[in-house]
């Protein structure tokens, strides 16, 4: 029924529909509310391992000194994908993308005062907290972080 060249053309068909469906998988965004810049930090080959079940580890604050990012993508590249397949899966390194936020968006706590709570302090102690800082921050006008 089937011809030689049917078979090849039909397996080739298969292969390559394989490859795009794989390679488009594992592709996560996340952003924020805040504005992106046009400052934009990339690496090719974060570290992750088993398949993607140990991911890469991002810490977008990291790149975006003094700021908040606005988005953070990962992706494995089909160059991922050919290490990861060498490997058996055991590495498999994703391209990760920063995309900081704009100048003028939230800046980070370090900048403005932080009333630090203890994690054991009771909910009568956090809501004399919260209410201190929002005093504060109404009688100073600047925010108050206060943190747990």
């Amino acid at each position: 029924m089937w011809s030689e060249s049917m078979r090849r053309a039909g397996l080739t068909l298969a292969l390559v529909g394989s490859a795009a469906v794989v390679t488009g998988c594992y592709h996560t965004i996340i952003t924020t509310d805040l504005p992106p810049s046009t400052e934009v930090y990339h690496e090719a080959w974060k570290p992750a391992f088993i398949a993607g079940l140990v991911p890469a580890q991002v810490d977008g604050s990291k790149f975006c000194t003094g700021r908040r990012w606005a988005r953070v993508e990962t992706q494995y590249s089909f160059l991922n994908w050919v290490v990861g397949a060498v490997t058996l899966g055991i590495f498999t390194p994703m391209d990760i993308r920063v995309t900081c936020a704009a100048s003028g968006a939230i800046r980070t706590p370090t900048e403005s005062p932080t009333l630090k709570v203890g994690s054991s302090a009771t909910d009568q102690e956090k809501g004399d907290a919260l209410a201190w800082a929002a005093t504060f921050a109404r009688e100073s006008g600047t925010a108050v972080y206060v943190a747990f």
